[in-house]
């Protein structure tokens, strides 16, 4: 396999993950703005804080951005690539945004549980190779 097409692999792979990036923060701001009073985890009965709901909407806006992008960006259009890494780092900073304010409310999150702290830098490194493989392209 030569050099070429390993760059067309890379950006496929980079944009089917980021279509499921966009599927997972649809599916969390649609979960909250439809009024579902369920936490997704637990399942006990939750109502939702303004704050939240302002949030979830902020999200909806960005990954109607990140959709756009990601077709832009499919069809190899350099200015949309861009945006999609924009998005994805948008993203990573709600994560952030979001773990402060859990561990404000919630305190220290105890070893062995699935942590937010591993969200933002994931998607930060996700950023980063999207910027490599689908903006520095040329």
């Amino acid at each position: 396999m030569n050099f070429v097409s390993t760059n067309v692999w890379m950006r496929r792979v980079l944009l089917v993950g980021s279509a499921l990036v966009l599927a997972t923060y649809l599916l969390a701001s649609g979960w909250v703005l439809l009024s579902v009073r369920q936490e997704a985890l637990t399942g006990a009965a939750y109502q939702w804080r303004p704050s939240v709901i302002a949030t979830s909407a902020i999200l909806l806006l960005v990954s109607s951005v990140l959709a756009m992008a990601l077709l832009g960006t499919w069809k190899e259009r350099p200015r949309a690539a861009k945006w999609l890494v924009g998005c994805l780092v948008a993203f990573a900073i709600a994560e952030m945004l979001e773990t402060v304010f859990l561990h404000r409310t919630y305190g220290p999150i105890r070893p062995g549980e699935v942590s937010a702290y591993v969200y933002a830098p994931l998607l930060l490194i996700w950023a980063a190779l999207c910027w490599r493989y689908l903006v520095g392209r040329r």
